[in-house]
């Protein structure tokens, strides 16, 4: 298996030990600068047991509960991402920013809407 959701359960592993059977694609996120900033993010969903969160070389993992999200700094994107999954519905989000990398806009492609 290639592409992204064969990226998605092998980074889960190789980041945390974790290996996914399952995972639900969710959305996409795509984010545009007029520099170097420019990304495509694949936004997918597992349900896992309870673990304690393993140590990992991208830095210190912790579980947060959905709750406790609006206490931690969090991009703008994600929390348009975090409504939809709510929601089950699927997104394909476009954000664009400044040279800053300040966000300009925000638009939801499936729906046709501007969401900042």
């Amino acid at each position: 298996m290639r592409g992204p959701l064969a990226a998605a359960i092998r980074e889960t592993r190789e980041e945390t030990g974790i290996v996914l059977k399952h995972i639900k694609y969710c959305g996409l996120l795509t984010e545009t600068s007029p520099g170097q900033y420019n990304w495509i993010n694949y936004v997918y969903l597992a349900d896992i047991a309870w673990q304690s969160p393993p140590p990992c070389d991208e830095g210190t993992l912790a579980w947060i509960p959905f709750e406790q999200l609006a206490h931690i700094p969090t991009p703008k994107t994600d929390w348009h991402i975090y409504d939809y999954i709510v929601k089950e519905k699927p997104f394909a989000f476009n954000a664009f920013f400044d040279a800053n990398l300040r966000m300009l806009s925000m638009d939801e492609e499936i729906e046709g809407i501007r969401v900042v």
